[in-house]
């Protein structure tokens, strides 16, 4: 259009390519200074230290062990079943190469390997339609 502001078009052919690229951060309901490696955000009831910087861990001083333990849960049972419907349902849409958890950042290591764990026993159809064939698990793949 020529004024300059091409904000839309990019929007729009960004969102064709396939997924955004994203610095993940976790969020309490509310945005939280902490970066999980990922990308995508991460939005759960996590238990999260006084001054809201940091997640709960157990240190064996603060008697934090049970808030600790519920964000154990929370990135290695719960959120990776969520992380898994995301990756099929986005395999059903277009490639979804970019949306695979690599996290190396603690505790958000721990989500990326139940996810992994979690998309290979409950064969969660990860890789899309090509050539007519629907989604295919990881068991029905050929890796060379």
């Amino acid at each position: 259009d020529g004024d300059g502001n091409d904000n839309g078009d990019s929007k729009q052919l960004e969102a064709a390519r396939g997924w955004p690229n994203v610095s993940g951060l976790a969020y309490c309901f509310l945005p939280l200074p902490i970066a999980t490696g990922l990308p995508v955000h991460v939005n759960a009831f996590f238990a999260v230290s006084s001054n809201r910087r940091e997640l709960e861990r157990s240190d064996g001083v603060s008697g934090k062990a049970s808030e600790a333990e519920w964000n154990r849960l929370l990135l290695t049972s719960t959120l990776p079943r969520i992380y898994a419907q995301l990756l099929e349902k986005e395999a059903q849409i277009r490639s979804c190469e970019n949306v695979w958890p690599a996290s190396q950042t603690a505790p958000f290591d721990q989500l990326s390997r139940a996810v992994y764990r979690e998309v290979i026993e409950n064969d969660v159809p990860v890789f899309g339609n090509y050539g007519g064939f629907g989604q295919v698990a990881i068991r029905d793949q050929l890796f060379v």
